[in-house]
């Protein structure tokens, strides 16, 4: 599946890694209050507190190790998107030119694409393999993402 045709909304991380310690926190994601089901801390399916029943953000955040990247391209299969953590990734030529880029504390170089009003990915490299993630079905999260790394 191309992860642009991906639909998120109706996805569960404890529904997709049952043999995982999934965890549920109030959290405040770009702006936005909610809660979210954890793998961890670097694995986050996110929905908003007016629609609990809807994942409007999936994010994989440092993905790099062994261990957690092999638990995050078992998730990465079960959702049907090709890439995989830790893997080496030319992001323009598999997705494209970016809106924006930016760079984050971790050496992370992360490439957004605002692919629609309500879909946003973006892809994230570390020394040029794949590290970070995220997913986004929600205007208002992206209005407040555009607005903080598209400077």
């Amino acid at each position: 599946m191309n992860i642009k045709d991906l639909d998120i909304s109706n996805l569960s991380l404890k529904a997709l890694m049952t043999e995982y310690d999934i965890t549920e926190q109030e959290i405040e994601y770009a702006g936005t209050k909610g809660s979210a089901e954890l793998l961890g801390w670097r694995i986050n399916f996110f929905k908003r507190w007016e629609d609990l029943s809807k994942t409007v953000a999936v994010w994989f955040f440092d993905i790099t190790g062994n261990d957690i990247e092999e638990t995050a391209n078992i998730l990465l299969e079960r959702l049907g998107i090709e890439l995989r953590f830790g893997g080496e990734i030319n992001v323009s030529e598999v997705f494209g030119e970016p809106d924006f880029v930016d760079e984050t504390i971790e050496k992370t170089v992360r490439y957004g694409y605002v692919l629609s009003s309500d879909k946003f990915i973006s892809i994230g490299l570390t020394n040029g393999k794949l590290s970070f993630l995220e997913i986004v079905n929600d205007e208002p999260i992206i209005q407040e993402i555009i607005s903080v790394r598209s400077l």
